[in-house]
């Protein structure tokens, strides 16, 4: 799946800048009452301009949020592909689309042993972005609201510092 999408964005891979983030993640909507606050990491591969005025940005994210109930701890890990329009010299907003995969670990014990409940949805993304210099290295803060295909309307907000690497 990575080369097919990494053939996809052809001969813009030679321009590829690449981020590591970290923050949090905030559960909104009905995810709130059955999660936690967490906390989330990003390494991200952007490109230039790759459809028209549209840079593209691939994702490979894990969000984990602490469960309240039955879940004791929500985990999702994704690979997403996003568009990105600049707003001006460091401002940005973005839009995508991704795979996540959910480990969700039950709280209740079935025959002395816990489980784990593995899925996978789509979903899309929307945001927006600030990038700006640190003792000279490229930087970004960066809050999105994800929401799943899925039922249960899994939605969450998460915010993310990062680093160009």
């Amino acid at each position: 799946m990575a080369l097919a999408c990494g053939c996809a964005v052809g001969g813009s891979a030679a321009r590829a800048q690449t981020y590591a983030a970290v923050g949090a993640s905030l559960p909104i909507g009905d995810f709130a009452p059955v999660a936690n606050a967490g906390f989330g990491l990003a390494l991200q591969s952007r490109t230039g301009q790759t459809f028209g005025v549209f840079d593209t940005r691939l994702d490979v994210t894990l969000d984990r949020f602490g469960g309240k109930g039955a879940i004791s701890r929500y985990q999702y890990t994704s690979f997403a592909v996003n568009l990105i329009r600049d707003i001006g010299e460091s401002v940005y907003w973005l839009a995508g689309i991704g795979l996540y995969n959910a480990q969700d670990q039950l709280s209740a014990q079935f025959g002395g042993n816990s489980g784990t409940l593995t899925h996978s949805n789509g979903g899309v993304k929307a945001g927006v972005g600030a990038t700006f210099t640190v003792f000279r290295v490229g930087s970004f803060i960066e809050a999105d609201v994800i929401r799943l295909f899925a039922p249960g309307k899994i939605t969450w907000v998460p915010i993310r510092l990062g680093i160009r690497l």
